[in-house]
């Protein structure tokens, strides 16, 4: 364009500037051509203009798309930050096992609307793991066929084995995955570790019915919960044995109590056979007494029989 003009110029002022005669024919034709390159002019400079509009106007929209993207994400995020928080203060709370681990995976599958969420807690005396919480009909299937998986044993028992989550974008690929005839769907599983230190407590399990839906950021946020619950659980398993502690000492004084307002040696070890029975929870408990100089054996009973 520059160019251009800069050539009509020099051709103005060549004929106008130095006064050359020109025949009327030839004037028009030189204005004419001079209007045609002006129109061009214009139209590529408006062209041009109209081109960096449109991109600044995409550039634009793909920066509210980023800006939009970016905010979801800040959203989810806080979100789930909200929601882990909510559900550390709620299993703190909880002081009984059982009840723990059905709470934890009835909100994270209500949370994160999971195709299966499951916890097996690790028995240290065989190396087993035992299914105590499942969501929905096949978790109430697996729990009543008392399903257990040993260490080692598929996705879940690797995780136990190496203290390490175990994310599988596509089950069908992996040879180490165990398919479940109650979860036909199952495509993608995470696996966390609900432990404390080196020490393996439980499993938490979570699938997916379309591969690739669990990323690295799911196991950064099912990690932090199974941190929580693994604190939760710790709190349950020393509040048990307080109070199972606190019962045996109640059970010890009220023997203690009973033994000395007993006025004979026969109602000393009656108490203490009766307290013996409630304490181990036995149907029957027998004191077999060795008089001195004696040999007959005499056996006490709870029930007052002797032999």
């Amino acid at each position: 364009g520059v160019v251009v003009v800069s050539f009509l110029m020099g051709l103005y002022l060549f004929f106008f500037g130095n006064n050359v005669p020109l025949a009327p024919f030839t004037m028009l034709v030189l204005l004419t051509l001079f209007s045609l390159l002006t129109v061009l002019i214009i139209s590529s400079i408006l062209s041009t203009l109209f081109q960096t509009l449109d991109q600044i106007k995409k550039t634009n929209a793909e920066l509210q798309q980023i800006q939009e993207a970016s905010e979801r994400r800040l959203m989810e995020r806080t979100r789930t930050l909200e929601t882990i928080l909510a559900l550390s203060r709620e299993l703190s709370l909880i002081l009984d096992q059982d009840l723990l681990f059905r709470e934890m995976v009835e909100r994270i599958q209500a949370t994160f609307e999971f195709y299966y969420t499951q916890i097996y807690l690790l028995n240290r005396t065989d190396s087993t793991l035992t299914l105590v919480a499942g969501t929905g009909t096949a978790g109430q299937k697996l729990l009543a066929a008392g399903h257990k998986l040993s260490m080692g044993d598929g996705l879940v028992g690797q995780a136990a084995l190496d203290n390490r989550p175990v994310l599988v974008p596509d089950v069908h690929n992996n040879s180490q995955w165990l398919p479940n005839p109650h979860l036909p769907d199952t495509r993608t599983e995470a696996v966390i570790p609900i432990s404390i230190g080196n020490r393996v407590l439980a499993v938490l399990d979570v699938q997916q019915d379309t591969p690739d839906s669990l990323t690295i950021e799911s196991v950064d946020v099912l990690q932090t919960m199974a941190n929580q619950a693994a604190i939760a659980l710790q709190n349950a398993r020393l509040y048990a044995a307080a109070a199972q502690r606190a019962q045996n000492e109640a059970q010890i004084n009220a023997i203690n109590e009973q033994i000395q307002q007993a006025n004979s040696v026969e109602s000393v070890l009656q108490v203490a056979a009766e307290g013996l029975g409630k304490a181990l929870s036995s149907r029957r408990t027998t004191v077999f007494l060795h008089p001195a100089g004696n040999q007959k054996q005499n056996i006490l009973v709870p029930n007052g029989e002797r032999n």
